[in-house]
């Protein structure tokens, strides 16, 4: 922990800030490991505003480095227990650490938090279906779908699990959806493992050729 101070003019929370500012610079720059550096030098001498520290755990999430990801959603935590977007994000950071009990919790406990927000339910479910558990991921997402059916990442996801169930037909159905409201969805019928059961099935050329105006049929 670095030497702190608090003199006349508040000058932890002056040194928070810069040390924010620096942690920034670095991850613009690509220098990661010294924007780690400023940012826990940031937190130990102040407290950052959420938003901010929130920026900076989606920007570290970017470059795999989920470990402090984690790190700083569990201080930003002890702050504010109920906040959603910071559980959402240290369920996000958790999964690629293997701690899936923990990060269904931190799903649930979002959900619990923001009843109309399908967010949660929706990464739910898509920890489920990565964990091979089809059953609950249909249930996740079918009620992700009941709080939000204009989100196309649900529809996404729904589809990757009707995929992985066997419903080709239902597959197909939902993922025509997401890429309506998202054009952005058509890489995830392009290239989504769970989805590989569709890009397989015979009408599936027809269904790209109808659906993708790019030059890369």
């Amino acid at each position: 922990m670095p030497e702190t101070f608090n003199g006349p003019g508040g000058e932890d929370a002056a040194l928070c800030h810069a040390r924010m500012s620096e942690a920034f610079d670095h991850l613009i720059s690509g220098a990661i490991d010294e924007a780690v550096r400023c940012v826990r030098d940031a937190v130990a001498y102040g407290t950052p505003p959420t938003n901010e520290l929130r920026n900076i755990i989606n920007s570290l999430q970017d470059h795999d480095r989920h470990d402090v990801a984690v790190e700083l959603c569990e201080g930003l935590l002890a702050r504010e227990p109920d906040n959603v977007a910071a559980l959402i994000d240290l369920g996000f950071s958790l999964e690629p650490l293997g701690e899936y009990d923990r990060a269904r919790a931190a799903y649930t406990r979002a959900s619990e938090i923001h009843p109309s927000d399908a967010t949660a339910l929706n990464n739910r479910a898509f920890l489920e279906l990565s964990c091979g558990n089809l059953d609950k991921a249909r249930e996740d997402i079918e009620l992700a779908l009941g709080r939000s059916a204009t989100e196309g990442i649900a529809h996404a996801t729904k589809a990757e699990i009707l995929a992985q169930q066997g419903d080709i037909a239902g597959a197909f159905e939902s993922i025509t959806t997401a890429v309506e409201l998202d054009e952005e969805w058509l890489d995830s019928a392009k290239n989504s493992e769970f989805l590989a059961p569709i890009r397989e099935a015979p009408q599936w050329s027809a269904w790209l050729a109808e659906h993708d105006s790019s030059d890369d049929l």
